[in-house]
């Protein structure tokens, strides 16, 4: 019976750790300079319904939203957006969806072609809530676009985009046109400054929880219940 036996041992030796180091270096590197582009995707389709999910705040932004319904063949533009959270109590327009479609209609886009779609106020989830609000409105209009082109801004895009297509269902294609924030900051440095870290952090945790866990089911009911 042996008490002791030798065993060979595994170590990393000093060039084994600069090849870790190198690694992790080089997926820190990909990450830094790839995640914002893939979380801002712009993927657009032929479609004759634009809708403008996003904060109306800077000219750019308005002038880019309003030339992309002139030079396409959109019948019209749905805003979304649910209350304004600050200041609501003494503005003249009670959420975002309304707000947006007074603006565009000051830039000049025809009233006519305007909607505003207000969706039902819940606790979370509130980009999947104004896209069912979009699929409601389709349905109880009678509508059947051959496509829909959503905009949105900066890196919660891509997850704004699933969240729609979930929403709308297979039956009516949607694509995607994402807009840069406004302002000078260099958001091809994102990870600059503090603002821009937790951003994009926020965004790449929000698409991972739509990618790997959101139940579109349990917001369904949750309206459901508190509206039906």
């Amino acid at each position: 019976m042996k008490l002791i036996e030798r065993k060979e041992c595994w170590r990393v030796t000093w060039i084994g750790w600069i090849g870790i180091l190198a690694f992790w270096g080089l997926v820190l590197l990909m990450f830094l300079f790839t995640i914002r582009p893939f979380l801002m995707p712009t993927k657009t389709i032929d479609a004759d319904i634009l809708i403008a999910d996003i904060d109306l705040t800077y000219y750019h932004d308005l002038k880019k939203l309003s030339d992309e319904f002139r030079s396409k063949n959109y019948s019209m533009i749905l805003c979304t957006g649910g209350l304004l959270e600050i200041g609501s109590n003494l503005a003249e327009y009670k959420t975002w969806a309304e707000l947006s479609a007074a603006i565009l209609k000051k830039l000049g886009i025809n009233e006519k072609a305007i909607v505003p779609i207000i969706p039902k106020p819940v606790e979370g989830d509130k980009t999947f809530a104004s896209a069912l609000a979009v699929k409601n409105w389709l349905v109880q209009n009678k509508i059947q676009p051959k496509g829909i082109n959503l905009i949105s801004i900066g890196p919660y895009s891509r997850n704004s985009w699933m969240l729609y297509k979930k929403a709308i269902g297979e039956d009516i294609p949607v694509g995607i046109i994402a807009y840069e924030y406004g302002g000078e900051q260099d958001h091809k440095r994102w990870w600059k400054t503090s603002s821009g870290v937790r951003t994009v952090l926020d965004a790449t945790i929000a698409y991972l929880y739509t990618k790997l866990v959101f139940d579109p089911k349990r917001v369904r009911a949750e309206i459901k219940t508190k509206f039906s």
